[in-house]
């Protein structure tokens, strides 16, 4: 057997815990860094996973070994249990992430944005109810 593409980087300790979403769109991956990872595993052209990309930095806020990690039923909302006694939850849907960053940016993603938050995908107007980025 073969790798399935590139491995994926990003933590800077042990992984401990990968889940992916009820879709199988998201994987989510746990480290002993402290920190949650998010990664695309959207389908392409031909319906395979990938091509496999962060999404977005790492969620932070444990102080200790992140071991399990769990979708919800409809994949909104991943729990993260941790050694520091605590449960994060992260909502992980989105379009409720495009609402919030909508009302707080109040503007659309300018292309460089685009291109820096999201390589490789096409352009296009995030918040309806604001003109396009410049």
């Amino acid at each position: 057997l073969q790798p399935a593409g590139q491995p994926l980087l990003g933590h800077s300790a042990g992984v401990w815990e990968v889940d992916f979403n009820p879709q199988g769109t998201i994987l989510a991956s746990s480290s002993a860094d402290h920190t949650v990872r998010l990664w695309s595993a959207a389908p392409n052209a031909t319906g395979e996973a990938g091509p496999w990309r962060a999404l977005g930095p790492p969620l932070i806020g444990h102080t200790g070994r992140v071991t399990i990690l769990d979708f919800s039923p409809d994949g909104r909302t991943l729990a993260s249990p941790s050694e520091d006694g605590t449960i994060r939850f992260w909502e992980i849907d989105p379009e409720s992430w495009k609402a919030r960053v909508c009302k707080i940016a109040g503007r659309n993603m300018t292309p460089d944005e685009w291109e820096q938050y999201l390589p490789g995908q096409p352009y296009e107007s995030t918040c309806p109810q604001w003109p396009e980025g410049e």
